[in-house]
């Protein structure tokens, strides 16, 4: 139970940016929704929000599962193995609704339906260009791949046959720290932070530098896409890289957590160690929701974690007083 987010936000040494906390008294409280104890302990969570809305993925290495949102019912678990016996790089969730495991020369299309894996060869794999491994997948709404090839900052796109289609390779890098790429969805660019933050047209690979800070997870805002939410609790106009607003809070691990999520006015955001909740119009604090390392959360701002081999949902309620 959480009671007085002031008296929280003080006792836990928050700084929160140019906002000041929400001066309402809250009384936090949750449910757990259901609990499911796995043979390994999953390190990636994701939501699905194109073909099963709010149905859950987990990952970890090349094992995948999908869970039912509202009973936690386990719909299948599989093991997307390499054909070449190569090991796994990275995992993803795409534009296109479908889960995505890299390898070095080859990846994965698992259909969220039913775990079945489709095998993609690379034709001009990065570690052959560059000598260079890739580190994250995701894909667009057409299934076209995006990835970032280690050491070099660079996004490489690739068909969805495997067919290279352009490189942008950064050369202002500033920070080993990077960021995507992340496709937004119904936009013609994606974004990329590698020490600056880059818009990448998805046709050409032409590169925009941007100046906005590190962008972590992304949400779209539902009627206006081009405008953000961040894992780092900022709004961002991804267009133009103006930051709108932001809040800045520090509680315990500051690891950045999954995709942020938006309901009616507000946005949800799994962070480290906690869950916040925001006002989506000034990204002002609201709620601290502390259990556990949230690394999802669900369209109707339900969180989910990992504790051990544990998955668990929580429901979290509010009331002003």
């Amino acid at each position: 139970m959480i009671s007085g987010l002031g008296d929280v936000l003080r006792d836990h040494g928050v700084g929160l940016g140019k906002k000041k906390a929400y001066t309402d008294r809250l009384d936090e409280s949750y449910e757990v929704g259901w609990t499911d104890t796995m043979s390994r302990e999953y390190e990636r969570i994701f939501v699905d929000t194109v073909r099963f809305p709010n149905e859950i993925y987990v990952a970890y290495n090349q094992y995948f599962a999908r869970y039912r949102d509202a009973s936690g019912l386990k719909v299948w678990e599989i093991a997307a193995t390499s054909p070449k016996g190569e090991s796994v790089h990275g995992h993803g969730y795409g534009k296109d609704g479908y889960l995505y495991v890299l390898c070095k020369t080859q990846f994965g299309k698992i259909d969220t339906s039913n775990g079945a894996v489709t095998w993609v060869d690379f034709d001009k794999p990065p570690y052959i260009l560059y000598g260079s491994t890739m580190k994250t997948i995701t894909a667009d709404e057409a299934g076209n791949i995006y990835c970032e090839a280690g050491e070099y900052w660079s996004v490489f796109k690739y068909s969805s046959t495997g067919k290279l289609q352009w490189i942008y390779a950064t050369n202002t890098v500033t920070s080993n720290t990077t960021d995507g790429p992340h496709v937004l969805k119904g936009l013609p660019y994606l974004l990329y932070k590698a020490g600056f933050t880059y818009k990448i047209d998805l046709a050409t690979g032409v590169a925009t530098q941007l100046s906005i800070i590190p962008i972590n997870e992304i949400v779209q805002h539902p009627t206006n896409p081009k405008i953000i939410y961040t894992g780092g609790m900022q709004k961002i106009d991804s267009e133009t890289g103006v930051v709108l607003n932001y809040t800045t809070v520090k509680l315990g691990s500051d690891t950045p957590g999954g995709t942020p999520a938006i309901v009616g006015e507000y946005v949800y955001v799994p962070n480290g160690t906690y869950g916040l909740k925001l006002k989506q119009a000034d990204v002002e604090v609201l709620s601290v929701f502390f259990s556990g390392s949230m690394k999802a959360v669900n369209s109707k701002g339900e969180f989910y974690y990992m504790s051990g081999t544990t998955l668990k949902k929580l429901r979290f309620f509010s009331k002003i007083r």
